[in-house]
C-alpha cells in the first residue's frame, strides 16, 4: 500500500508514500478487535499465522505453555487473533494400532492424546476410531467394519488437519483391533529461543493487519525485537501498536520500570506499570496482563480515549502503587492500573511510551487515542489513493482528483467523530514533475476531556 519517504527523497518505484510532520498553527474504524500474538504451545501449526477466534483457539493450539495469551486477548476484548506459535525442531506424538498401522500427529509437541477403537453402538457394521484430548473428543472417524479397515482409516484421515495414518507394510486386510483407550507416545516441544524464534514469528505476521500485537514474554531483549518490528510495519503503512510489561515477580522498582518504559520513547509501544491482577479467581502477571490490555485497546474505535477504560475481566489489583508513582507514570510513558470509584480495574491514563517527541511530531503523538486516529487517517487515505496510481494524469485535473479522494476520507472521519476538521491540498512547496506530485493535509484531531477542575464555594452565613 505504500511506505515512508523522507524530505527530498526521490523514490524509484510507482506508489503512494507518506511522511509525518507537525503543524504549529491553530491547533467507523476499518479494523477493530484484531490482535496479533507470538507464543509457545504444545501443539498446533508452527511458525505460521492462524486466524483464531474465542471459540476455536483452544482446538487449534491447546492451552498449555504460554498459549493462555490467546485467552487473555479475548477476555480483554479482541474478536480475532492472528496467532503464531513459534519454535524450532520438536517431534510429533504417535500411537500404533496393533497389526494395522500408526496414527501420527501432524504437528510437533508434547500434547498428550489417546485413542479408542470400538464398534459403533447399535450398528456393528461400523467402527469408530476416537482420538481424545484428555477426556474431550478431539477427532472421530467412522469406517465400515470388516475388510481392509487400515486403508479405510487412512482414507478417512486424509482430510484431517491434525493426524495422519500410515498403514503397516504387509498388513493386508487386517481389521483394526478394538482398544479401550490407549495413550499416544508423547512428542517433544520445539525449542523457542528469543532471537531466532521471535524474529521468525514477526516475519510470519508481517503481511497481516492488526490493531495491537503482544508477545508471551517479559524479556527486554524480546521487547527490543518487538519494537523494531512495529517500527518496520509503520514504515510500510501497517500501523500496529504493541503492549508490553514486566512481571511483578521480577522485583523491579517502579522507578526502574518507568525508566524502561521511557526508554522505548515510541508512540506505538504501550507499557503497563503494575500488571499483577486477579482475573476469574486466578492471579495473572506479565504478558497475561499485557494481552488483557491489548485486547481492550484493540476493541475501541479511534475516537475513544483509553483513559479510564475498564478491564472487565479483572476483579482486583494485587499491588498498590503509591500516589507519587501514579503522578509520575504518565510523564514516563507508563499506564498504571487503578480502581474506579465503584472498584473496577481500569487504565489510569491512555498514554504510550513517547515522552520526548522528535521534531516532526507534536505532543498529540503521546496518547493512544490520537495515535490510533492519525494512523487510521494515513492508512485510509493511502489505501483510497492507491487505486489512482497510473490512472490519472499528472495535470491540474488529475491532481484535483487526488485531493478530492483524500478530502473524502477526511470528511468521513469528521462525520464519524474522529476529527474536528481538515483539508487536503496540492503542495506548493514541491512542484509536480514528470510522474511525481506532492500533496498534504492539514488536520485538527480530537482529544478527550481528561482533567476536570471544580471549585466549590460554601457560605456559612445566610446574611
Amino acid at each position: 500500500m505504500g511506505e515512508v519517504f523522507y524530505a527530498g527523497e526521490n523514490k524509484k518505484r510507482p506508489g503512494v508514500y507518506y511522511r509525518v510532520d507537525r503543524s504549529d498553527e491553530a491547533a467507523a474504524d476499518s479494523l477493530l478487535g484484531v490482535c496479533g500474538c507470538v507464543f509457545k504451545a504444545d501443539y498446533g501449526p508452527l511458525n505460521e499465522v492462524v486466524e483464531v477466534t474465542r471459540e476455536n483457539y483452544a482446538q487449534v493450539f491447546g492451552t498449555e505453555l504460554t498459549a493462555d495469551v490467546l485467552k487473555y486477548l479475548f477476555l480483554g476484548g479482541a474478536s480475532t487473533v492472528m496467532a503464531c506459535r513459534i519454535g524450532d525442531g520438536g517431534t510429533p506424538s504417535s500411537v500404533t494400532l496393533t497389526g494395522t498401522g500408526t496414527i501420527t500427529s501432524k504437528y510437533v509437541g508434547a500434547k498428550t492424546f489417546s485413542v479408542k477403537v470400538r464398534e459403533r453402538l447399535g450398528d456393528a457394521s461400523l467402527k469408530e476410531i476416537i482420538i481424545y484430548d484428555g477426556t474431550k473428543i478431539f477427532e472421530k472417524y467412522v469406517i465400515e467394519a470388516g475388510g481392509d479397515e487400515a486403508s479405510a482409516l487412512a482414507a478417512a484421515m486424509a482430510a484431517s488437519r491434525n493426524f495422519s495414518f500410515t498403514k503397516t507394510a504387509g498388513a493386508g486386510d487386517n481389521e483394526i483391533t478394538g482398544v479401550e483407550q490407549e495413550e499416544f507416545t508423547p512428542g517433544t516441544n520445539p525449542n523457542a529461543t528469543a532471537a531466532t524464534s521471535y524474529s521468525a514469528g514477526f516475519k510470519a505476521l508481517e503481511g497481516r493487519k492488526m490493531n495491537v500485537l503482544v508477545v508471551d514474554n517479559e524479556d527486554p531483549a524480546v521487547h527490543v525485537l518487538l519494537q523494531a518490528f512495529i517500527q518496520s510495519l509503520a514504515d510500510n503503512v501497517r500501523f500496529t501498536m504493541a503492549v508490553v510489561t514486566e512481571k511483578t515477580s521480577h522485583t523491579l522498582t517502579y522507578e526502574t520500570k518507568m525508566e524502561n518504559a521511557a526508554g522505548f520513547n515510541d508512540p506505538y509501544m504501550v507499557y503497563i506499570l503494575n500488571p499483577y491482577l486477579m482475573v476469574n479467581g486466578n492471579k495473572i502477571d506479565g504478558y497475561q496482563t499485557a494481552a488483557l490490555a491489548a485486547g481492550l485497546i484493540s476493541s475501541y474505535p479511534c475516537r475513544y480515549s483509553m483513559t479510564h477504560k475498564v478491564l472487565d475481566a479483572a476483579s482486583e489489583i494485587l499491588e498498590n502503587v503509591p500516589n507519587s508513582i501514579l503522578n509520575a507514570a504518565p510523564l514516563s510513558g507508563c499506564i498504571a492500573l487503578t480502581l474506579s470509584s465503584d472498584k473496577k480495574v481500569w487504565l489510569d491514563c491512555g498514554v504510550n511510551t513517547l515522552v520526548d517527541p522528535p521534531g516532526d511530531m507534536d505532543d498529540g503523538w503521546k496518547t493512544i487515542r490520537r495515535v490510533k486516529t492519525r494512523a487510521e487517517l494515513m492508512e485510509r487515505t493511502l489505501s483510497a489513493i492507491e487505486s489512482l496510481i497510473g490512472n490519472v494524469d499528472n495535470d491540474s485535473t488529475g491532481r484535483a482528483t487526488v485531493v478530492t479522494v483524500a478530502q473524502g476520507v477526511i470528511n468521513s472521519m469528521i462525520a464519524e467523530g474522529s476529527l474536528s476538521s481538515g483539508n487536503a491540498y496540492v503542495s506548493t512547496e514541491e512542484q509536480p514533475n514528470g510522474n511525481t506530485a506532492y500533496f498534504g493535509m492539514n488536520i485538527v484531531d480530537k482529544e478527550s476531556v481528561e482533567k476536570i477542575y471544580f471549585t466549590f464555594r460554601f457560605q456559612f452565613s445566610v446574611n
